[in-house]
């Protein structure tokens, strides 16, 4: 198990950078934090407006 600053080190190797395929770890790698800001995005400004509001 590698971690993503390790994984993304390694497409660019002696050939040069490869960066298709950095781009496509890129948008692989961020999915599952922008689904799960998403899903989190109702329950965060919910709590975010009662917070705000005094009374």
């Amino acid at each position: 198990a590698f971690t993503l600053p390790t994984v993304f080190r390694a497409f660019i190797g002696f050939q040069g950078a490869q960066y298709g395929e950095a781009a496509a770890l890129a948008v692989v790698s961020l999915g599952p934090s922008i689904m799960l800001g998403v899903l989190a995005q109702r329950h965060l400004v919910r709590g975010l407006t009662l917070g705000a509001v005094r009374g």
